[in-house]
């Protein structure tokens, strides 16, 4: 146990200055220690009970000893590359994004598509809403378009509240920012959903501290108080959509839901503390299949391919053949099953690699909104998604979320992107 806290205090040392250069990598770094230190936490605070809620039995001190290396390992790999790609001399792409000026329709056509997506999701609320719940996810997962729609949510808010500074009609934008995140809120309540709007708002997290240039440190603790009131709003709400998955009588308020906050059982054992534990599966079998890692990649790369990923072959095949379960996806079980220790090196040079072509994105705009913006994609559709899925989600991102989102924000100001003259 000692061990493991002296690890995870290294590791926050590297995130404050990973964070205190780079918020998007910060914030990207700082959620990949959660996922990898809390299954080992758990593990030390009650084994048996994790047997039982991940599926995956380990009573070998010696794979939890392996698993802490492993990932501590690979938090430092992410680190180093991290520094070479700061450097101006490494992978400078000085990528321009192509610059095209929408003067006359595009805000029109920006509002005309607001407004079909706050119909699409009203209607499709109303219509299913007896239907929806934690156990019957699929009535909006099964729904491509729904689902996806979902996830954009955020992009339109944000889109309208930057348009809203610089508008005297901030009544109309916040009824239009409404229309998107109420439906969509309840969408996300009902059927149990967090990953969706905690991705977003982790977003939103990254953009006020960017936007008020917050760096961890003495000088900076007044202006971490509105931050702190955004990730106590993301706490309380991810617990609220916690203790109403599955309740058929409606939903509802209970003091548990804050009491319970301060309990350790109940930071520890939440959605972060699973995925951990198909690494320590992996460890426990000396499992390797380079082959599927590449196929599975790939293959979800393309959107109209259906292949299971990692965290579905693991879970299906292995941990909980036959149950309704998904352990869910974890990058350093990918680096593993694809090279095993090599994979220490590979899979976070990779996540580099395409962090630095993204930053490469936005680095030369002079639109400091464009900027704060396409730092809330990459928050927000990588991220997230990223520290408990695997690395093809760093590719397809792009024209499933970046690209989309990009011609959203370019509509919208109606004036096209800025480029610097250099």
């Amino acid at each position: 146990m000692l061990t493991m806290l002296i690890i995870t205090a290294v590791e926050m040392l590297i995130w404050i200055h990973i964070f205190n250069k780079d918020k998007i990598f910060g914030t990207m770094y700082i959620l990949m220690v959660l996922y990898c230190v809390m299954p080992s936490f758990a593990r030390y605070i009650d084994n048996s009970y994790t047997n039982t809620i991940s599926h995956v039995v380990i009573s070998d001190t010696e794979i939890l000893t392996s698993y802490n290396l492993y990932c501590a390992l690979f938090l430092v790999s992410m680190a180093f590359f991290f520094e070479i790609m700061q450097r101006r001399t490494v992978l400078d792409l000085k990528i321009r994004v192509p610059h095209y000026r929408i003067k006359r329709y595009g805000k029109y056509i920006y509002w005309c598509i607001h407004v079909i997506m706050s119909l699409f999701l009203i209607v499709l609320y109303i219509r299913y809403r007896n239907l929806m719940s934690y156990q019957n996810q699929s009535v909006v997962k099964s729904n491509i378009l729904w689902f996806i729609a979902l996830e954009y949510v955020f992009v339109f808010v944000l889109i309208d509240f930057f348009l809203m500074q610089r508008s005297q009609k901030k009544m109309a934008y916040i009824i239009m920012m409404s229309s998107v995140l109420i439906p969509a809120i309840m969408t996300c309540i009902r059927i149990g959903n967090r990953g969706i709007l905690l991705a977003s708002v982790i977003g939103i997290l990254y953009v006020s501290l960017e936007y008020y240039d917050i760096k961890i440190g003495l000088k900076d603790l007044k202006k971490f108080i509105k931050p702190s009131l955004i990730i106590v709003v993301i706490i309380m709400a991810s617990q609220f959509v916690r203790y109403n998955r599955g309740n058929t009588e409606g939903i509802g308020l209970e003091s548990s839901m804050i009491t319970d906050l301060f309990k350790i059982r109940t930071i520890v054992f939440q959605d972060y503390t699973y995925p951990g534990n198909s690494l320590m599966y992996l460890m426990s079998k000396d499992m390797i299949n380079t082959g599927f890692v590449f196929k599975s990649n790939v293959k979800n790369f393309v959107f109209f391919l259906d292949e299971p990923t990692i965290a579905e072959y693991l879970s299906i095949n292995y941990i909980a053949p036959g149950e309704w379960f998904g352990i869910g996806g974890f990058l350093p079980t990918e680096a593993y099953l694809l090279s095993g220790w090599l994979g220490i090196i590979i899979i976070p040079m990779v996540i580099c690699l395409a962090y630095r072509f993204y930053y490469s994105l936005f680095k030369y705009s002079n639109d400091k909104k464009f900027k704060l913006f396409f730092g809330f994609l990459i928050t927000t559709f990588v991220s997230m998604s990223l520290v408990r899925g695997q690395s093809f989600i760093l590719f397809k991102s792009l024209y499933m979320y970046f690209l989309p989102s990009v011609l959203l924000y370019k509509l919208a100001n109606s004036s096209g992107l800025k480029k610097s003259k250099d």
